[in-house]
C-alpha cells in the first residue's frame, strides 16, 4: 500500500511554483511524500523570503505568539533592568485563516518593524527593537535598553509603509527578572 501511494504520489503533475511560496513544513513533507527518503530539515528547505505587499504574518517573541517572556536582568531592589542576552524577535508567513494576534501587509509595505511597550507608574514606553526586510529571519532584542523587571508589555509589529489595508500584529509580554 505505501509503495503504491508513492508511486501514485510521483505520478502526479509537478506545480510550477517558487520554493518560496510555500511554507517550509509543506516543502519537507512534499520530500518525504516524493520518496526521496527522510524529510529535510526546514532550515535547509527554505530561504528568507522577503516581505512584500498584501502577505499576512505574525511576530514572534523568543519564537512564541501569541504570548512570550522576556527575561530581565535586575539588580537589586531596582525596578528596571536590561533584557537578557540571545532573546529574540522574528515574522513569519502566515496563510489565512488568521487570528486576531496576526497582521497584514497590506498594498504597500515592504518591511515590517516591531517596538516594545510597557506601561510605568507615571507614563508610557516605546522602544524600537528592529526592523524587518525578511522573514524567518532572527533579529536579538538589544541588551541595552531598559525595561521593567516586573510586569506586562506589548511588542507590536507594524507594516512599514503603512497603508489603510494594513494591520499590526502583536505578542504579549511578561517581563521577568532573572536577579543578579
Amino acid at each position: 500500500m505505501r509503495a503504491s501511494l508513492a508511486r501514485r504520489i510521483a505520478a502526479l503533475p509537478v506545480l510550477a511554483l517558487p520554493a518560496a511560496t510555500l511554507p517550509a513544513a509543506s516543502l519537507a513533507v512534499l520530500t518525504v511524500l516524493a520518496g526521496s527518503g527522510a524529510p529535510a530539515a526546514a532550515s535547509q528547505v527554505a530561504s528568507p523570503t522577503p516581505i512584500g505587499h498584501r502577505q499576512y504574518f505574525e511576530g514572534m517573541v523568543n519564537k512564541h505568539v501569541p504570548h512570550a517572556s522576556i527575561n530581565v536582568v535586575c539588580g537589586g531592589p531596582a525596578t528596571t533592568g536590561h533584557p537578557g542576552k540571545g532573546q529574540t524577535v522574528e515574522v513569519a508567513m502566515v496563510v489565512p485563516p488568521i487570528t486576531p494576534y496576526q497582521g497584514y501587509t497590506g498594498r504597500t509595505a515592504s518591511h515590517i518593524g516591531a517596538w516594545l511597550s510597557w506601561s510605568g507608574s507615571s507614563s508610557a514606553a516605546v522602544v524600537h527593537i528592529a526592523t524587518f526586510a525578511k522573514y524567518d529571519v532572527a533579529m536579538e532584542i538589544p541588551t541595552s535598553i531598559k525595561v521593567p523587571c516586573s510586569g506586562k508589555g506589548r511588542m507590536t509589529f507594524a507594516p512599514i509603509p503603512a497603508s489603510k489595508s494594513a494591520r499590526k500584529a502583536f505578542v504579549r509580554v511578561t517581563f521577568k527578572s532573572k536577579g543578579v
